[in-house]
């Protein structure tokens, strides 16, 4: 006779772990949007200032001849 008990099958406790899984996966994707959303905005900033340099300097080497 075998004196082993199966676990109990119940899911009562699977869904707050999937909630909290899903709460845990929308702040992560959020964060990595902020942040890829900052890198983009500091490299556009460095662009237009990289452009409004060039011009500055294309007008003074301009200006010189």
């Amino acid at each position: 006779m075998d004196d082993r008990t199966e676990p109990p099958t119940s899911t009562t406790g699977l869904v707050p772990k999937i909630v909290l899984a899903g709460i845990a996966v929308f702040v992560a994707l959020t964060v990595i949007g902020w942040i890829v959303g900052a890198i983009i905005a500091v490299l556009r900033t460095l662009a237009i200032v990289a452009v409004v340099v060039a011009v500055i300097w294309a007008v003074l080497a301009a200006r010189r001849d």
